[in-house]
């Protein structure tokens, strides 16, 4: 047997600054097909007033990346650093960390969601790692 085709990937970091809006997710970017994402942080920027969590994920699952970070933690509090706060795209109980997200066949949205309707919307830094290839 022969390798038939080979790809170098190439990697990315981005990073977005997201202002929430309540329980409606806000958008932060559509990943093309062929991206990988291995790691997600959120960190905040500026404190809000509510009371809510806030979660990492795309079109498919709402919490894949990041589970119930307090939304209203300090400021320069980072969420994802430690693998029980990944979502399932990133950490299992079972098997740990190490894992990562691959859009194999179609695009996805990142998306970014509060629990619950806060008085003062907060401001988080959302930092994505991967690499990218065409999948074709």
């Amino acid at each position: 047997m022969a390798v038939i085709n080979s790809q170098n990937g190439k990697p990315f970091i981005d990073v977005f600054d997201v202002e929430s809006n309540d329980t409606t997710a806000v958008d932060i970017h559509t990943y093309p097909k062929g991206t990988v994402i291995t790691f997600i942080s959120l960190t905040i920027q500026e404190s809000g007033v509510g009371t809510a969590n806030a979660s990492v994920g795309d079109d498919d699952d709402a919490d894949g990346f990041l589970t119930a970070a307090d939304a209203f933690a300090s400021e320069g509090t980072v969420y994802g650093d430690a693998v029980n706060e990944r979502g399932v795209y990133l950490y299992s109980s079972t098997y740990g960390a190490g894992y990562m997200k691959y859009y194999i066949s179609a695009e996805k949205t990142l998306k970014l969601v509060l629990s619950a309707a806060v008085d003062t919307q907060p401001v988080f830094r959302v930092i994505v790692k991967g690499f990218s290839f065409s999948p074709d």
